[in-house]
């Protein structure tokens, strides 16, 4: 980069001399016609010593010696041209081989509908014959009156109805226990066949079920309506002891509608033993 400048440098300087030079020589011809042109053509004729028009000729006129210009010896500053940055060249990546497109077959199959037209059946559904039966768990026909006086075995039990009773209000003492409808209450025998003493309690859950087939559980906590009723008619307790042999009347008062049918006394352990207490409704009621 220096000698570039230094060679540029020493161009102009000559360009300038050369330059300089032809003004010199250009000033200087002009004036030598125009002292030509004025001398006498007459060889020896003096000229007068006042006339200063134009200059002896045998006066030489000196160019002026060329003035060097001198050279920039100042020191050029660098200037830092950045040198150029290599460009990465990216390789182009191999070019995966043209897969060959499958030409589709101009052979196209033509579906041809199927010529045989389904036939319908012309078979009529016959509807099933068979006729449904009635349920066998049907209730026995009624008796003409309540099983009073009938000793039914019930496992190691003799179950016997000996009575009958309605009433509105139970009474222990001056104490009533009044039903939400009315109490339903069988008196029945029991035979301990056992060979211990038990009570009801340990064997036997009992309930009512009228012939709109309702269920009527016999509550074990309603203590007093059970103490009402024994107290009032002088019976036992379902939760006394009987010894082996002998026989307790218990009394079981059920809180039941007042318009209830036909009712049957039933246990829990045995659903096919059961007591017919009759027509609930024409019991009459107990003041």
């Amino acid at each position: 980069m220096k000698s570039k400048k230094t060679l540029l440098i020493i161009s102009v300087v000559v360009i300038a001399l050369c330059c300089v030079a032809l003004l010199v020589f250009g000033a200087l011809n002009p004036r030598e016609e125009r002292q030509a042109s004025q001398s006498p053509t007459v060889t020896g004729t003096a000229v007068p010593a006042n006339d200063t028009s134009l200059p002896p000729t045998d006066a030489v006129a000196e160019a002026p010696a060329p003035t060097k210009t001198p050279a920039d010896t100042s020191t050029p500053v660098p200037t830092d041209t950045p040198e150029p940055t290599e460009t990465p060249t990216s390789t182009p990546k191999p070019t995966s081989a043209p897969t060959e497109t499958p030409v589709p077959p101009t052979d196209t199959p033509t579906l041809v509908p199927p010529t045989n037209t389904p036939v319908a059946p012309t078979f009529t559904p016959v509807p099933p014959t068979s006729t449904s039966l009635p349920p066998t768990n049907t209730p026995a026909p009624l008796p003409s009156s309540a099983e009073m006086g009938v000793e039914k075995a019930m496992g190691a039990w003799g179950l016997k109805l000996y009575d009958l009773k309605r009433a509105k209000a139970v009474w222990f003492f001056g104490t009533g226990t009044y039903a939400q409808g009315v109490w339903l209450i069988p008196f029945v025998e029991f035979r301990n066949n056992n060979s211990g003493t038990r009570s009801t309690d340990d064997d036997l859950t009992f309930y009512f079920v009228d012939d709109q087939g309702r269920k009527f559980d016999f509550d074990v906590f309603n203590s007093d309506g059970i103490l009402g009723a024994a107290h009032q008619f002088t019976t036992g307790h379902y939760y006394d002891d009987i010894n082996p042999g002998l026989v307790l009347g218990i009394s079981l008062p059920i809180d039941t509608p007042q318009d209830m049918g036909a009712v049957w006394l039933k246990v829990e352990e045995d659903p096919n033993f059961s007591i017919y207490l009759g027509k609930a409704s024409e019991i009459p009621l107990v003041d």
